[in-house]
């Protein structure tokens, strides 16, 4: 479960927030729980998704997570917990989708669930 305690994102302090049903609210999302996010560009969807994934971490608030460990704002986590996190809690699948281009949208968000499989092998690989 995450907890959101009044969260702003430092790019959107200057914005006007208050029909926000995100930004500087208390919410709870559950990490079993499918979340749609809808709102006009500029508006911190993007920005809402790094934060969640440990991505940015320039807001004011609080997130904290919570499982059957415990809860921990997730400021304070390490590489390691961050890792473990995005392996069994969060996945995203990024907007411009370059990663793997032999792949489609489809394929990708199904590669991402299925935890025994390889993303790619040697063949499919490329260095820049």
């Amino acid at each position: 479960m995450y907890f959101l305690d009044h969260i702003i994102p430092t790019p959107l302090q200057e914005q006007d927030l208050s029909s926000s049903e995100v930004w500087n609210q208390k919410l709870q999302i559950s990490n079993l729980a499918h979340t749609f996010l809808e709102a006009p560009s500029g508006k911190g969807k993007s920005t809402f998704i790094l934060m969640l994934y440990g991505v940015r971490q320039d807001y004011q608030g609080k997130i904290v997570f919570e499982d059957a460990k415990g809860s921990n704002d997730i400021r304070n986590w390490s590489s390691d917990e961050w890792s473990n996190h995005r392996k069994n809690y969060l996945s995203i699948v990024f907007q411009d989708l370059r990663l793997f281009p032999q792949l489609t949208a489809l394929d990708k968000i199904g590669r991402s669930s299925r935890r025994d499989t390889k993303y790619a092998d040697k063949k499919n690989m490329t260095k820049e």
